[in-house]
């Protein structure tokens, strides 16, 4: 096709997302919903799984408005069961899973290590670690059932650089380069006609 134009690119953009359908985690505020917003105007289906029912209704509102068909799922991505069942609930509504945006997660309070609370940590894993293994490992296997899909996970800076206050980031708390991105990312970048992409 050779080197597009502007105009091009977003032609074909908005053609290849044109009633595809995403999933986001976190999808009811911040990133996760102005990701959803720029999907709507491009008329992708859109899941969004949130905790907080307030926002994921609100975000749903705001991408009908946009034109796109939306369904909120409450959903705390820490838990199994409740992962089982947003992607389940996708799947029976809109057919299949195009894309998966991994993208919920919490930042902790930002005290020193040794002032974290053991209830602090377990949550910040449970969500930031646990709770994107669960969603590749349930998603992947409904992509795979219809050809694959793409992928993405939302990422910080300052797990790779650090910063003062930040001790008990995710990421941070393993080691300096983040073994829990690059296990995320070893295990799967994209998926991609039945095959993982690495």
């Amino acid at each position: 096709m050779g080197i597009l134009t502007l105009s091009e690119k977003i032609y074909w953009g908005v053609f290849y997302m044109h009633r595809k359908t995403a999933v986001i985690t976190g999808g009811g505020s911040g990133f996760g919903r102005e990701v959803a917003l720029q999907l709507a105007k491009k008329g992708t289906n859109l899941s969004i799984v949130d905790i907080s029912e307030e926002n994921g209704e609100e975000a749903v509102r705001l991408c009908k408005e946009s034109g796109s068909d939306a369904i909120f799922i409450q959903a705390d991505v820490s838990k199994v069961e409740d992962v089982k069942r947003y992607v389940a609930q996708t799947v029976e509504y809109f057919g299949k899973i195009d894309l998966f945006f991994n993208n919920a997660g919490i930042s902790g309070s930002g005290v020193r290590t040794v002032e974290c609370s053991i209830e602090e940590f377990n949550a910040i894993v449970d969500v930031n670690l646990k709770g994107v293994f669960y969603g590749l490992k349930f998603v992947i296997s409904e992509m795979l059932k219809t050809g694959g899909g793409v992928m993405r996970r939302s990422n910080c800076k300052y797990c790779f650089t650090g910063r003062i206050g930040w001790n008990t980031y995710p990421g941070r708390i393993f080691s300096n380069k983040t073994c829990c991105y690059w296990a995320y990312k070893g295990y799967c970048r994209r998926v991609w006609k039945g095959k993982y992409q690495n």
